[in-house]
């Protein structure tokens, strides 16, 4: 919601300012995530991002199902970490 303040996007959206602000943290967590995943950022010395480059997906297709694998049981809501929550 361009040209709004966050204050201005939560009273929109009905949420509270910092539920805003962590939907909008999270929203640029996946946003970096699925960046990082898919290419190769090249930085200046101020740490700014100068170029990039794609990664070839195929050379690392394990990596990208296993990831694929963990979000779909994080999503289901049943596992945490390494072991299955049976609920309490």
């Amino acid at each position: 919601m361009r040209g709004l303040t966050q204050a201005e996007v939560a009273e929109r959206l009905g949420l509270s300012l910092s539920g805003e602000k962590s939907w909008v943290r999270r929203g640029r967590l996946i946003a970096k995530q699925i960046l990082e995943d898919c290419c190769l950022f090249h930085r200046d010395a101020a740490g700014r991002v100068s170029d990039f480059e794609r990664k070839d997906l195929t050379r690392h297709s394990h990596v990208y199902r296993s990831r694929i694998q963990r979000d779909k049981r994080a999503k289901s809501g049943v596992w945490y970490g390494n072991k299955k929550h049976d609920g309490d």
